[in-house]
């Protein structure tokens, strides 16, 4: 039997202070995540396993902070559908302008 802090475990959800699956803000940042359009939530994963395979090859853990960063703000400023659907109006920037 494995148990949170069994370094075998390899589940997110064995870390303790992982908020609950009912945590408000997660629920709020859900909704927000919901009314991505497809081509923007195309972004957020490909940005996600970009950085998850930058991790795997490097051991860089700047690449998981980062990642956890950029995702809270993508979606606590989408937070309010009002604001959202002025970021999804405007044009997507591609990776070569995020420099």
């Amino acid at each position: 039997m494995t148990t949170p802090t069994d370094p075998t475990d390899q589940r997110f959800t064995a870390l303790g202070g992982i908020p609950p699956q009912d945590d408000p803000e997660l629920a709020t940042l859900m909704e927000a995540a919901r009314r991505l359009p497809r081509d923007r939530a195309d972004t957020v994963i490909e940005s996600m396993l970009r950085c998850s395979l930058g991790y795997e090859r490097t051991g860089n853990q700047e690449f998981l902070t980062r990642l956890a960063s950029n995702a809270l703000v993508t979606f606590r400023v989408r937070r309010d559908p009002e604001d959202q659907k002025a970021l999804d109006a405007a044009p997507a920037r591609v990776d070569s302008e995020a420099r």
